[in-house]
């Protein structure tokens, strides 16, 4: 009959040698890129809206915009956002243009 010590060892053997059932695979990360001059001025005027709280919109647009770095979907999240709360600062017209052409373009809901 194997000791204890013995039935550990196997046990150890067997447990940091065993293969995963499901191994991990590497995830796509999508490309970003730093934002636009015009991009930043909607982000910086958007920033300075009241958000409810512990919401992804107030989450999402704390940060620098010197320093934020968006995917498309997060450019179209911008834009949603831009939309959403527009009635608490003015954007320019090319700055307008700009939001319904991303919230055309992309159907994003958070």
């Amino acid at each position: 009959m194997p000791t204890l010590e013995e039935l550990r060892k196997e046990y150890e053997r067997g447990f940091y040698n065993a293969k995963p059932i499901f191994p991990k695979q590497e995830k796509k990360r999508t490309p970003t890129t730093p934002l636009t001059g015009l991009e930043k001025a909607i982000y910086r005027k958007v920033q300075t809206a009241r958000f409810p709280p512990a919401t992804a919109s107030k989450r999402f647009m704390q940060g620098d915009a010197e320093l934020i770095k968006l995917s498309d979907k997060g450019r179209a999240f911008l834009a949603y956002i831009a939309h959403r709360f527009r009635r608490q600062y003015i954007l320019t017209e090319e700055e307008l243009t700009w939001v319904a052409k991303m919230s055309a373009s992309h159907e994003v809901e958070p």
